[in-house]
Parts: C-alpha cells; sequence; structure tokens
C-alpha cells in the first residue's frame, strides 16, 4: 500500500502500545494493531453507542464548534449526527486522521468502553503513575522504559533550546 506509513529503515508498524492519560495520575494501557490504518473500517460499530456523546468525542478530534453546530442542525437523530461527524472529520483530514487518533479521542472523551468493544484497541491494563514500582512512565512502541527524571532533564534541555 503506497500510503503506509514507515517506522525505521522501511518497517510498517504492525502493533504499538500506548500508555495514555485518562484523569490525574492515572494512565490506561492500550494495545493498537496497525495504528496508521484508516479507521473508516469502525464508523458503522462506534456511532451507535457513542450516541450523546458525539460532540465529546468531536472536541477531542479538534472539530470546530461551527461544524458540529452545522450537523447538529442538519441531522435530526443523535447517531445520524455522530455518523456525520466522523465521516466529516475523516473527509477533512484524510490520512492524518487515523485508527491511533480514534482509540485516542475515544479515551479522553470517556469512552473506552466504546474503543475496546469495538475492537480498535485491546486493553491491557490501567494504573497511577505515582504506584509505578519503579517511578517509570512506559513508553509507547514497546521500547524499554524510561526514568521519569530523564524525561524531565529532556524537557528541560528542549525548553532551553528553542
Amino acid at each position: 500500500h503506497q500510503n503506509q506509513r514507515f517506522y525505521g529503515p522501511n518497517i510498517p508498524i504492525k502493533e504499538i502500545t500506548l500508555n495514555i492519560p485518562i484523569e490525574g495520575n492515572n494512565f490506561t494501557e492500550v494495545a493498537i494493531k496497525e495504528p496508521l490504518s484508516d479507521p473508516s473500517q469502525y464508523f458503522n460499530n462506534i456511532y451507535c453507542p457513542i450516541g450523546i456523546y458525539w460532540k465529546k468525542l468531536a472536541r477531542e478530534l479538534c472539530v470546530s464548534d461551527s461544524m458540529i453546530d452545522k450537523i447538529a442542525v442538519d441531522e435530526h437523530e443523535i447517531n445520524e449526527q455522530c455518523m456525520k461527524m466522523l465521516q466529516n472529520h475523516h473527509r477533512s483530514e484524510g490520512s492524518d486522521f487515523t485508527k491511533k487518533g480514534l482509540v485516542i479521542a475515544l479515551i479522553h472523551a470517556g469512552l473506552r468502553s466504546v474503543a475496546e468493544d469495538t475492537k480498535p484497541c485491546t486493553a491491557k491494563k490501567n494504573y497511577n503513575l505515582m504506584n509505578y514500582k519503579s517511578r517509570t512512565i512506559p513508553v509507547t512502541n514497546n521500547y524499554e522504559n524510561i526514568n521519569l527524571f530523564w524525561i524531565m532533564v529532556l524537557f528541560v534541555a528542549v525548553i532551553l533550546s528553542g
């Protein structure tokens, strides 16, 4: 597939593990197969369970308030409003709207169960960063953990250099 994105020397990304902040120091760990793939294959499965929360998801996807209002006026049924929002966002973002982006937006919108039940991702665990034994932050893409101290050092270095 010519539009497939690659990581490193022509190695397609098959699966990643993301640690997504959900509230305070709490994180959820999910696995996503083919994270850069087109999310539209899930629209028919997710638009009904999202239901009345479609505007919250739209805001997580950075859909403009004017577009949200237009959809709400044009479509009278909530499920149709959700589907229209997903389709419009997909059309406007193109290949930049990925399965990974959809999963992250669903989780941030409080719709983790929708993401898990419709299978764009697989839940692994929830954890609280302050209770994490080694005080490290798990890094995405299945690499080794990085010590919180080094993340802060890197953050300060970026701020000072920029």
